[in-house]
Parts: C-alpha cells; structure tokens; sequence
C-alpha cells in the first residue's frame, strides 16, 4: 500500500526525496516522507505513510474513511537539515503529523469525516514559540489528488493540515467552514504554513507573537468546549471573641451573642446558595456545551466541505443529492437543509441535516404524523427530557424495504434533525 501512496505523491506533486524518511511512529511502522519544491508547486509536502496500513474505526455508514492518510505543505524555504529540526519553531509539522496519525489507531476511534479541527489544548496554545497558531484544520483534500486507489482494491482518503488561529476555529464552530474558507479565499490566504500569516477575524493587523514558551505535551486533541470553572467561595470570617466592658449575663453582652449568631447562620446560608447556585450553573452549562458539540457534529458529519487547490467551490446541485420522495422534510426551516445520497443496486441510502426554529415536540409530531400517512409502521418511537430534550424515531414500510430512522435534539435556540434512510427507490 505505501508503493501506491509514494506512486500517487509523485504523480499529483512531484518525486518523493529519497533520503528524507522520518520514522515518527515505530510501532505502528509510520513515516513521514517529504516532496520538495519543483516547478510545477513551490512547496514543501510533508506526507505520511503507513497509517492507511491500519483500519481506522469508524461508524457505520462512514466506511470510507476507513484507511486515510496525512499531508501538508510547508513554504520552499522551511529549514530542513537535521540541526533546524532540533528547533520547535521548524520540528512542530512532523510532530504534529505523528500525533494525528497514531492518535485514531492507538484510540481505536477515526478523524471524523470529511473534516474535523483539532486544538492544542483548551484553551488553544500556540504549536510553536513563534506563532500564535494553535489549531490544526484537517480537510479531505478534494479532486484526484484527494483519493488513493490502491491495487488491493482500498481506497486512502488524503487529508491536508491547515494551521488556524483559535479566533479561526471559533468562527467555524459559529458560521461552519464555509464561512471560514470563504474569508480565506477572499483575503487570499494560501493553503500553505505561513507561522505569522494575519488572522482571516481580524485581518487589519499580523497577530503579535507569544512569549517564548515551549509548547506542552498534553493530550492535543480537546475537541470538547471546556468546563466552566466553579466559583470560587468567599473566605471564611473570624469573629473575634468580645473584650467589651459588660459582665457575663449582662443584656448588652446577650443581645450581641445572639446579634453574632445570627449574622454566622445568615452567613452560611448564603454561603450554601451560591454553592448550590454555581453547581447548577456548571452543570447546565456544561450539558449546553455537549448538546452544542453534538449538533456541530451532527451538522459537520452532514455538510461535506468543498476545496479544490485550495480554495472553496460551489456545492453540488440539490437535485444531485436530495432524497427519494418517500423521505418527509420537515417544512418549517431555519435554512435549505443539507443532504447526502447514494445509490447503488436499485437502492438508495443517505442522509438528510437540517434545523428548524420550531420546538422539538411539534417536529416530532410531524414526523410521527407523516410517517403515518405515508404507510410507515413506527417500530422506535422515544424521548428523553432531562436538561435536555432528544428523542428517536424510526418507521419501516414494504416489509422493512424502506426504512427511516430520525434522530431530533432540542434546545431553547433550535432544534436540529439528523435523518437517515434506506430503501428501494
């Protein structure tokens, strides 16, 4: 298999150097292989090879992420010799490439679909001393370039690495990557590293660069919003013990006993409120963040990024990808949905992404109201509300020839629908 890859690297971007092999995972036996500059691509590929060697494992329906592999392009003059790669301003790529590649094998879990960003921590720290760029973008390379035939008959998905600001990966996760990559295009920023490059958010100024620190060796994949810190509790106050002139038992000293009392017992009643207060703030918050984190994946598994050298392209057609009639869409829509389509053999199987304003109750009443109508016996009909709402539904119809599963979540903002289905056209 790493004959088709170094075949396929020479083909689209040039001959592959063949002193310059870095082994970076030993154990799972992959490399990174370096292309140098020609007069067709003025930069530097880094690219691995041996990760596709192992299967990655990945939901049901996603199987053709099964085998991937990793590039990135570094500008022409990226010092090279053994010396400058001592140094973690020019040593961060080949690191960073052997974190990605042993993370899904040695995790038994997959990249995640057509893209997914990854952070340096959370929250983000810069991949060098001399950048502020702390994310990496990981993008399927799109056209030829993006998909290895190998002649055992598997199929390698490429991915490119694109270095982002975290403002950049905050933009993402608000307007998705369309919106992202439609400002890279428009300020003409290039596919290749560029460590003081500016920031596609604020572009009117280069961003400053960081304190000289070296970059930690945690985990670098914190994908997930991070937690809300508790509140912090106010200090405990002393009561002096009173040196009044009043002897013991007198009224004066009495009523200020009590006076003390009272202001401690009122003292640590506030003090429980604000606790259980912050608790159920940490708590909603942090069910809010997963729910939010849910969705992006949801919307991520379902709208497939378009990029062709380097620079986004116009989605394919609706009527290319919608599905059969006998699929229900909800009508009420905050935006036109998203969809995914194959046929193959007389059937049809994809998936439908879309959100909605409306509540999570009147959306599934829809369902379970259409799928009715359109002669489907509801098998899975279930909801949970707890801080959050969710609920399942799944139908089958001609003897389970068609079938229909939709998977709705709810929150005061939206609901989103993730609809999924299979059956004869």
């Amino acid at each position: 298999m790493n004959t088709d890859i170094l075949q396929h690297m020479e083909r689209h971007f040039g001959p592959v150097h063949e002193q310059a092999l870095v082994e970076i995972a030993p154990t799972l036996n992959v490399a990174v292989n370096v292309i140098l500059p020609t007069t067709a691509q003025d930069s530097i590929i880094l690219f691995t090879t041996g990760m596709s060697d192992h299967a990655q494992a990945v939901p049901e329906g996603h199987e053709e992420y099964r085998y991937t592999g990793l590039f990135i392009r570094l500008p022409a003059g990226w010092p090279m010799d053994d010396a400058a790669l001592n140094n973690p301003n020019n040593f961060w790529p080949f690191e960073w490439l052997r974190r990605i590649a042993a993370y899904p094998l040695q995790n038994q879990t997959w990249l995640g679909g057509p893209y997914t960003i990854i952070a340096n921590d959370e929250p983000p720290k810069p991949l060098a001393p001399n950048t502020r760029l702390s994310c990496l973008l990981l993008l399927r390379e799109r056209g030829e370039e993006g998909t290895i035939e190998c002649a055992d008959g598997r199929q390698i998905i490429l991915y490119s690495i694109i270095p982002l600001y975290a403002e950049e990966r905050d933009l993402e996760v608000t307007g998705g990557l369309r919106e992202l990559l439609t400002k890279f295009h428009a300020q003409n920023i290039s596919m290749t590293v560029d460590a003081a490059r500016p920031s596609v958010v604020s572009p009117a100024t280069r961003p400053p660069l960081p304190a000289s620190t070296p970059v930690p060796a945690a985990n670098p994949f914190a994908l997930s919003a991070p937690a809300v810190p508790m509140p912090a509790e106010p200090p405990a106050q002393r009561i002096p013990p009173d040196r009044g002139g009043a002897p013991t038992g007198s009224p004066k000293r009495s009523t200020l006993f009590w006076v003390v009392i009272a202001g401690i017992a009122c003292g640590v009643i506030l003090l429980i409120l604000i606790v259980v207060a912050g608790v159920g703030f940490v708590i909603r918050t942090r069910a809010l963040h997963q729910a939010q984190a849910r969705t992006e994946e949801l919307r991520r598994m379902t709208t497939p990024p378009t990029i062709s050298s380097g620079m986004p392209q116009n989605s394919p057609s609706p009527e290319s990808s919608a599905p059969p009639t006998w699929v229900p869409i909800y009508p009420g829509l905050a935006r036109p949905p998203h969809f995914f389509r194959k046929d193959e053999n007389g059937t049809v199987k994809g998936r439908a992404n879309f959100d909605t304003p409306d509540s999570m109750e009147k959306v599934k009443e829809f369902f379970e109201t259409q799928l009715k109508a359109d002669g489907f016996e509801i098998t899975n009909d279930k909801s949970k509300v707890r801080l959050l709402q969710s609920a399942e539904i799944d139908a089958r119809k001609e003897a389970g020839k068609r079938a229909i599963h939709v998977t709705i979540h709810g929150s005061k903002a939206k609901t989103v629908v993730l609809e999924t289905f299979e059956g004869s056209g």
